[in-house]
């Protein structure tokens, strides 16, 4: 989008994301560093940093030793406040990563796939566009039943163990 053509609230949300990726890559920082590193004032910044810490995703870790004035507070990242997990299916495997807020890969494991079946109710659908009585409407999600070997365990263990499958 050009920056011309951005309303506030999406100038905004650009900023909000550039300080969070900005705490993420850098580990641990303070809001004058963010301003200086980013060009943008420091009352934006802290306002900025005091949303993220409300979010929980920002963490206040001590202060830095004084250079003169005030101790600038410490802010990292809440790395576990949430987590993503991805997923990449293709003709033979299907492999899971399981990743923190600054995308270190908590766990991982690969599944090895040949074989997979598809449900009788999904054909049951295909062909008279219900389940039964039950007519199905969209958003709706087929199912499949896939069928494989765990290939490949990440040092954290597999995302396929416990409560995972």
């Amino acid at each position: 989008m050009d920056k011309k053509n951005e309303t506030n609230m999406e100038v905004k949300k650009r900023n909000r994301n550039r300080v969070f990726r900005y705490i993420c890559s850098h580990g641990t920082v303070s809001n004058p560093d963010i301003s200086y590193a980013m060009q943008m004032s420091l009352p934006t910044v802290t306002q900025i940093t005091k949303e993220l810490i409300g979010d929980g995703l920002v963490e206040e870790n001590g202060e830095f030793q004084s250079t003169g004035g005030r101790r600038a507070k410490a802010l990292s990242a809440a790395v576990n406040a949430r987590q993503a997990v991805g997923l990449d299916i293709t003709k033979n495997h299907i492999s899971l990563v399981l990743s923190n807020l600054t995308g270190e890969i908590l766990k991982h494991g690969r599944v090895y796939k040949p074989y997979v079946g598809i449900c009788g109710s999904d054909l049951h659908y295909y062909e008279t566009g219900a389940i039964g009585d039950y007519v199905v409407k969209p958003p709706f999600v087929l199912g499949h039943e896939p069928g494989g070997t765990v290939v490949e365990v990440g040092k954290n263990g597999c995302i396929l163990q416990d409560t995972w499958i």
